[in-house]
């Protein structure tokens, strides 16, 4: 059996060969950062020091990782015990769904490339401090996302840690997903937190934020932040977090280097046995492949075939895992999203990674039903015909899972290929420097009529990237229809409409009955200090009273309760009767709400009134946790509004407010 050291050895030299990297078996990605879509913020990477030349020495292939002390390894499936686990479906639950003689994908596949892989750092054998480590974040600056470096101060670690686990998963609406991975991804300095919790090693605040990013489905932020630490990660759970977000970042390559740097002393029974035992299989597979890759390595067709030999081994607890690494031109066919969402979450990881799965008859019915990471999954694969990306991206940032500049990103690349009068080739004319301003108003003219298929009756999300363009064009000459989705297109996006488009949306003949509620979203647009108060609204009595009729309806009372949690009730004078209303959106009413918990917004107040602002946004976004608007009680709306007025956060506090009144809409 191969000892740890040289079992690493061949696997960093098998990788690295394929990309042309020499590393020494001791090294790790730590601080590197791969290429990956446009961030909320740019994170700041330090160049790898210059590596020495490795000397190649070919050896006989031989299994990866040592065997435990005392233990004899299961050679076949029947002595190998699976342990009971959350996330890793057992052979038995997937042989009513895939069995091996009859694999779902009968046709063969180009194998995959050997990733590339960004020269890592050196690294140093010692862990980070934890303090320094939990108050990581990519958002470092709060001009560009970030919360600020003392956000934590004055907040418990006990409620900070309790509630971080029960952030939205990506099911809610796009201000409040968006404000929850601001908390997630934020630079804050847990030493200014009262330390009223130690906890055991593995609780920390880090591991629990990568944790929920990935729950989530954000791969590409989970990469962001996790490739944050220098040196090993400190324990089991962060470094199972830190693999699974590399595999699905699509860095299989550098997971595995991750995975023999991170779990090479492991030697305690638990129930993560199972993953690290899978993840083993399949970074020998990954090694036989990288090794099959290179050419010009000195390797015979017998050292070859003991690779491939060594490679095809039986992984316990996953037929799936077991077919991958017996066929290398396996890939799982998808023919609707629950084939992605019945995967366990590291087969889900790998095939994803790898490039395995096989959409060619993939079909989407219901949007807007799809679960977060399985949205995500399919959000962040290359391997998507451009046409089912282009929605599913448009799906993904409608909820707030993938900011606008990475939408912009994808409409950059899909452009490269599509036709100049496709929604992806219109935004990459009217990018152009060169676009003249005639051009560029032919250019929203033309994308304000047109929707995605499948999003008809949605907000339109897909404009999210042109809105900077839609915002400072003239809407003259624009149809109604146009000039409403250009008005939701703008506010979507927290954007204050000019007095010109203002004008020109209350001027507009409409046949829609709604549209004194508009005049709502236009006046809560310009609730920001210096621009009240407005006069280019048009907030007519009258016009809006119809909003407010009858009182106890459920839509008057959100749209007051938005009113209330801004502290602009006095707008609402001649039209609502507070003390009245107050009464209504207190009570618990009877439908379907899903209410927080009286203690949960007992210390959203007490946050709020004592300035915590790290824990305010925390905790608003736990009490939006119920789902869209219309699932929302009246009441937690104002509670939330409040609190992030009252810390400072008055643009959030605007956004959220257009959301929720948006939300209504659909």
């Amino acid at each position: 059996m191969m000892t740890a050291s040289r079992s690493c050895f061949f696997l960093a030299l098998a990788l690295c060969l394929s990309s042309g990297v020499a590393l020494a078996a001791d090294e790790r990605m730590a601080g590197s950062k791969p290429k990956i879509e446009a961030p909320l913020e740019e994170v700041e990477t330090k160049a790898a020091p210059v590596k020495k030349e490795t000397k190649v020495v070919k050896k006989a292939p031989e299994v990866l990782g040592p065997a435990k002390p005392g233990k004899k390894e299961p050679e076949t499936k029947a002595e190998a015990k699976v342990e009971p686990k959350e996330d890793i479906k057992t052979a038995d639950a997937k042989s009513d769904a895939v069995k091996e003689d009859e694999p779902k994908l009968e046709t063969p596949a180009t194998p995959v490339k050997a990733p590339v892989i960004n020269t890592p750092r050196p690294r140093t054998g010692q862990t980070m401090d934890r303090a320094a480590m939990e108050s990581l974040g990519p958002l470092t600056n709060p001009l560009k996302g970030g919360l600020g470096n003392d956000m934590w101060a004055g907040s418990a670690r006990s409620v900070v840690q309790e509630f971080v686990p029960q952030l939205p998963t990506g099911d809610t609406f796009y201000p409040a997903q968006l404000l929850a991975r601001r908390v997630l991804l934020s630079n804050g300095d847990v030493t200014m937190m009262r330390n009223d919790k130690s906890g055991a090693d593995e609780q920390d605040l880090f591991t629990q934020r990568l944790e929920k990013l990935l729950e989530i489905g954000a791969y590409d932020d989970a990469v962001k932040l996790y490739t944050l630490i220098e040196g090993e990660p400190g324990h089991d759970r962060l470094a199972r977090a830190g693999v699974m977000a590399l595999l699905h970042g699509g860095f299989p390559a550098q997971a595995c280097l991750e995975a023999r740097a991170a779990h090479k002393d492991t030697t305690t029974q638990s129930e993560n046995d199972i993953f690290w035992s899978q993840i083993n299989a399949i970074c020998m597979f990954v090694q036989a492949q990288s090794v099959r890759a290179v050419k010009d390595a000195g390797f015979t067709k017998e050292d070859l075939a003991a690779f491939d030999k060594a490679a095809a081994t039986e992984i316990q607890g996953s037929k799936l895992l077991t077919m991958l690494v017996h066929r290398t031109d396996y890939r799982y066919s998808i023919g609707s999203p629950d084939d992605i969402t019945e995967l366990s979450n590291l087969e889900r990881a790998v095939f994803k990674g790898m490039g395995r799965f096989d959409y060619s008859r993939l079909k989407i019915k219901k949007m807007y039903a799809v679960p977060a990471t399985t949205l995500m999954t399919m959000a962040g694969d290359p391997n998507m015909p451009a046409n089912l990306r282009l929605v599913v991206n448009i799906e993904a940032a409608s909820r707030g899972l993938i900011d606008t500049d990475g939408l912009a990103a994808l409409y950059m690349t899909l452009s490269e290929n599509a036709p100049a009068t496709s929604l992806t080739g219109r935004y990459a004319a009217i990018s152009k420097a060169t676009a003249t301003k005639a051009e560029k108003a032919a250019i929203v003219a033309a994308v304000l009529e047109t929707r995605p298929e499948g999003r008809s009756n949605q907000l339109p999300s897909h404009l999210l990237p042109f809105t900077p363009m839609i915002a400072e064009s003239s809407p003259a000459g624009l149809s109604p229809a146009a000039l409403e989705t250009g008005l939701y297109a703008i506010l979507q996006a927290g954007i204050i409409p000019s007095e010109r488009w203002v004008a020109a949306w209350l001027s507009a003949e409409s046949g829609d009955s709604k549209k004194t509620r508009d005049q709502v979203l236009l006046y809560l647009a310009n609730l920001v200090p210096e621009n009240l108060p407005t006069n280019s609204v048009g907030f007519a009595d009258d016009q809006v009273k119809p909003i407010f009729t009858p009182p106890e309806g459920l839509e008057s009372l959100r749209i007051w309760a938005v009113f209330d949690g801004l502290g602009r009730t006095e707008q609402l004078k001649n039209l609502v009767d507070p003390a009245f209303y107050e009464k209504h959106v207190d009570l618990t009413l009877t439908t379907d709400y899903v209410m927080p918990s009286d203690s949960l917004l007992e210390k959203l107040r007490d946050a709020a009134q004592n300035g915590r602002l790290g824990e305010t946004a925390l905790l608003a976004s736990v009490a939006l946790n119920s789902g869209y608007p219309d699932k929302i009680h009246p009441g937690v709306v104002k509670e939330v509004l409040k609190s992030l007025e009252t810390v400072g956060l008055k643009e959030e506090a605007r956004h959220m407010a257009l959301g929720v009144v948006m939300g209504l809409k659909q």
